[in-house]
């Protein structure tokens, strides 16, 4: 909220500078008279505004320049409307009275003054982008600084864990232990999959590898619980190069063993939904009542996932929980187009409306 304003200062000291030098350039011309003008200009920056900010840093760039251009007959129309008519109505006159302009006159003047509305919202969006680089370039150094912070203080080395891992998998495959077997090579490949994600920590995973140490960790929980399925995965949809942070999907999976209370009639609920420019992962687990939701912020919470999604899918993604009848429900969405479809809305909407609906949640 705070930003809002600030933004909304910022526009209004923005538009106090150019009715000043609007009066700079014409010392004859009135406050009046210029804030009339001014107004009517406003409409017509903001759409050009609208257009930059939502189509330029698309894969499709090249439709921005294609719409300005298609808007330049609006425009016109806009122009001559508010010139010819509004403005006689408030008692404004642009011209003198014997002065007409030809349609090639007039269409030539609107078309310098929206180019140099054009030129003015593009450099302000570039230094916009400008500010928002140096911001997520800051934030990021941070972060690597408190990683290196963290790698510093006393840990057992996690290669050392692994070797030692292969070790007691060696010796269990030796006494014919299949299930000490089983889980300790389970253990090892996510201990693995852990020290490369730490190397990883500021890069993107393609959400194939994600999804197979995801399979691997509910099955080591299942093991944990004597083979019971206390947690459910379910993936629909086919792989299409879609990425994600690394370790995203295990925290929110970790999570909900650390909090949620795991059985045969409540299992944990995991479902990812795969599309062609995107997922949408959902969970649900039954909770402690006297449990909040996990927003831990060291390093391996919910905290920590929101920050590294800002920082590597900034704008391609939404992370909704709640808390509802004592159940946990994690909803994270990926639009890798910057879009989130219309499935995805319809999807959501369906589980508000009907929570404990399972052809409702199995959508999900």
């Amino acid at each position: 909220m705070k930003l809002r304003r600030f933004s909304i200062l910022i526009h209004m000291a923005g538009w106090l500078i150019y009715l000043l030098l609007s009066l700079l350039k014409n010392p004859h011309t009135t406050v009046v008279y210029a804030a009339k003008v001014t107004l009517g200009i406003t409409p017509l920056y903001y759409a050009i505004a609208h257009v930059l900010t939502h189509f330029i840093r698309k894969p499709r760039w090249w439709l921005a320049p294609l719409m300005l251009i298609a808007l330049f007959p609006v425009v016109l129309v806009y122009a001559y409307t508010y010139v010819y008519a509004l403005l006689p109505l408030w008692d404004v006159q642009m011209q003198r009275p014997d002065a007409v302009f030809s349609a090639t006159e007039f269409s030539r003047v609107v078309g310098l003054f929206y180019l140099q509305l054009v030129l003015y919202a593009a450099l302000i969006e570039a230094t916009q982008q400008a500010v928002r680089f140096l911001t997520d370039k800051r934030i990021a150094e941070k972060e690597r600084n408190r990683v290196r912070d963290t790698m510093l203080r006393f840990q057992i080395s996690t290669h050392f864990q692994f070797n030692a891992l292969n070790v007691v998998a060696a010796n269990a495959a030796a006494s014919d232990d299949q299930t000490t077997l089983e889980i300790v090579r389970r253990m090892a490949s996510l201990q693995r999959y852990s020290m490369e994600a730490a190397a990883e920590r500021m890069s993107l995973v393609a959400l194939s590898r994600e999804i197979s140490k995801l399979d691997e960790f509910v099955k080591l929980v299942c093991f944990r619980h004597g083979g019971l399925p206390v947690m459910q995965l379910s993936i629909t949809g086919e792989l299409a190069g879609q990425v994600i942070p690394p370790v995203v999907l295990l925290t929110k999976a970790d999570n909900m063993v650390r909090h949620g209370v795991l059985s045969v009639e409540h299992p944990g609920i995991l479902r990812l939904a795969l599309y062609p420019d995107g997922y949408t992962f959902f969970c649900r687990n039954r909770i402690r009542s006297d449990m909040r939701l996990p927003a831990e912020s060291n390093g391996t919470g919910l905290a920590n996932v929101r920050q590294r999604l800002d920082l590597l899918l900034p704008g391609q993604y939404t992370l909704e929980t709640s808390k509802e009848k004592g159940e946990f429900i994690g909803i994270l969405t990926v639009t890798h187009t910057q879009h989130e479809t219309k499935r995805t809305h319809y999807l959501r909407h369906r589980r508000r409306r009907s929570p404990g609906d399972p052809a409702a949640e199995s959508a999900d």
